[in-house]
């Protein structure tokens, strides 16, 4: 960790003692994304209240170093219009954005997933999760 972000300095200050206290605390997400060298940084993990997932990760993508991954938490975005968005212009920059979607990586999951894809269980017809 080379930067913390919060809505408030002290806060991120706080955080940064904490958890990293080698990291470069920022008061604000526009303080941050400004910070064209992001501490040598090669992502971004956005943690934020689901309600600004998508208005920061555009900004990321709009306003950091040109070769930063960029981590969301779910939901990237409330709708499929601003999740397109979002994919468009990380095509657009040519950068990777990831919803940080862990249960794809469970190893439950990529098991069923081969499974499937084998045809081992047969047409799958509904999931209960």
């Amino acid at each position: 960790v080379v930067a913390i972000s919060a809505r408030s300095e002290q806060s991120a200050i706080d955080f940064a003692q904490k958890h990293a206290p080698d990291a470069k605390a920022y008061g604000g997400y526009s303080s941050l994304m400004a910070d064209s060298s992001l501490n040598g940084a090669d992502a971004i993990y956005v943690a934020t209240q689901p309600d600004t997932h998508a208005e920061l990760v555009h900004g990321f993508l709009e306003h950091s170093k040109d070769n930063l991954a960029v981590l969301c938490e779910k939901p990237l975005a409330p709708n499929v219009e601003q999740v397109e968005g979002i994919y468009q212009s990380a095509r657009e920059r040519n950068r990777l954005v990831v919803e940080g979607m862990w249960t794809r990586c469970f190893p439950a999951t990529v098991k069923a997933r081969e499974l499937i894809a084998a045809g081992k269980i047969g047409d799958v017809v509904a999931v209960n999760g």
